[in-house]
């Protein structure tokens, strides 16, 4: 049976107060991840895997905007090693998900981030308020494409890059 973990990284990335999170322990979703890895698709290069997931207990971050929601901008880092840029969040609350994939990765791609004892790493839970899947963010589309710091090298075709700048000029994280 292929063993299923979490990385450091969507640990502190997906909690209430921050991304898209899981209402229930690490624990739980590894095992509702490995009970649906039959129905896995590949992901944007060898190695990573996506899962749907059921939307219950899942909430979402991505906010649809409109001209009266709050806003604040500020500079932003994931990472030391990484560059910053300029992050839009809304202080709107996160919604109940519609939609969910979690995303995975081959431990062996991760590096320094490897999860021991495990085949497979939730890298990111990506939960939206729409019916369908939210694209990557262009900042983090841009950042694999050009293989800067943190980026996993990734092709991108100028409509996927157009799609994404379309829907995230309509859409922001919650604060």
């Amino acid at each position: 049976m292929v063993k299923v973990g979490t990385t450091q990284f969507a640990r502190g990335r997906h909690t209430p107060e921050g991304y898209s999170h899981f209402d229930g322990t690490w624990p739980e979703l590894e095992a509702m991840v490995e009970e649906r890895l039959h129905m896995a698709v590949p992901g944007n290069r060898k190695g990573v895997l996506i899962v749907q997931m059921p939307p219950a207990r899942f909430y979402s971050s991505v906010v649809p905007t409109s001209k009266s929601t709050p806003l604040v901008s500020e500079m932003a880092q994931r990472r030391e090693d990484e560059g910053w840029f300029i992050q839009t969040k809304t202080l709107s609350p996160k919604c109940e998900a519609r939609y969910v994939e979690v995303i995975l990765y081959a431990n062996d791609l991760l590096g320094p981030d490897a999860v021991e004892g495990v085949d497979l790493a939730i890298v990111s839970v990506n939960a939206s308020p729409t019916g369908q899947a939210t694209p990557m963010d262009p900042v983090t589309m841009a950042r694999n494409f050009l293989e800067l710091p943190g980026g996993t090298k990734c092709e991108y075709t100028a409509k996927e890059f157009a799609e994404a700048i379309i829907y995230w000029s309509q859409h922001c994280h919650r604060a």
